[in-house]
């Protein structure tokens, strides 16, 4: 058994520095509250919670563009903040990780924000979360102003990502407006796949993908392998990326399908929050530096091992070049 996470590549990190990636989606404030439970409360049966820490960090899509910054990109992030004390936070998290963020606007709604609070010992167990968002569409104003930001960043990026988490960020005409654009781009939604048809490359989860199967009718494609690439061809998808949590991930491509192991040992898995989203990261700079699937495959593996391997919503750790 192996006893420590997978060394990076760093042949293929070499090639994602200074790669130009805009992120066009929904922000969040994600926030962990670390501590051991000895107790259970006098006044129902729930878990006390011992504090110990506290840790603040960027979530959805701007975990999305911390990821790309922590592995060499150049990322600007489109999105919509409260005027508010989490959306202030966020906005300086997002400055310490070198995220550019002028393509951020502020709107009436609350900033999305949560809470999570997790029990050190015996082991990092989640045991409440809390959660802030507002699932509404944007108003109209928002929108135009979005749109706005989109036209002027769009021609300085190398590559796209749409990290839609179904907050109002990601709409139809944002959608053909980054089609429209000619960028190589990422899609990855809460909502249904078929919504971000043309993409690049999408990122869904099994449960994601056999949703979609559903709504298409495909009752004779039981084989996973096979509505993935019923999936591909269907969405005028050049990859479709299927990210299994400790299955690890398969890559499918007009080529076949690349197949990568999760490589973080199973007793030095801390936390899976926000590894999907690393690998959404991951295939906007492979795109923005021409990675080939397989070189894009082991890129990912090895930033969503590293990723769980840390406690919280965290960004894989590179060697100082």
């Amino acid at each position: 058994m192996r006893s420590e996470t997978p060394k990076p590549p760093k042949r293929l990190l070499g090639r994602l520095a200074g790669r130009r990636v805009l992120v066009i989606g929904d922000p969040c404030l994600d926030e962990y509250r670390f501590g051991p439970v000895k107790a259970i409360a006098k006044e129902a049966p729930v878990a006390c919670l011992n504090e110990r820490n506290r840790v603040y960090a960027p979530g959805q899509a701007t975990n999305v563009a911390a990821n790309a910054a922590a592995l060499g990109g150049r990322v600007t992030v489109i999105g919509v903040l409260g005027d508010d004390p989490a959306g202030r936070r966020l906005l300086v998290l997002l400055r310490e990780r070198g995220v550019g963020f002028d393509g951020v606007i502020s709107g009436d709604r609350p900033t999305t924000d949560r809470l999570k609070l997790v029990a050190t010992e015996p082991d990092a167990q989640h045991v409440f979360h809390s959660y802030r968002e507002e699932n509404s569409p944007l108003a109209r104003v928002e929108r135009g102003r979005l749109l706005d930001e989109a036209r002027d960043h769009l021609p300085r990026a190398d590559a796209v990502v749409v990290s839609d988490y179904s907050c109002g960020a990601v709409f139809s005409p944002m959608i053909n407006l980054v089609k429209e654009s000619g960028k190589p781009w990422v899609g990855d939604t809460r909502a249904h796949l078929e919504n971000l048809a043309g993409a690049t490359s999408l990122k869904p989860n099994e449960w994601e993908v056999r949703l979609w199967a559903r709504r298409a009718a495909l009752e004779e494609e039981a084989d996973l392998g096979g509505i993935c690439e019923r999936c591909r061809r269907d969405l005028d998808l050049r990859w479709l990326c299927l990210t299994l949590g400790h299955h690890g991930l398969d890559l499918y491509h007009e080529g076949g399908v690349e197949k990568a192991s999760a490589l973080c040992p199973p007793h030095l898995v801390r936390d899976h929050t926000g590894a999907g989203d690393t690998v959404t990261a991951v295939l906007g700079l492979a795109l923005a530096a021409g990675l080939t699937p397989g070189e894009t495959a082991e890129l990912a593996s090895w930033a969503a091992a590293d990723v769980v391997a840390q406690p919280g919503t965290s960004v894989p750790r590179v060697p100082a070049r």
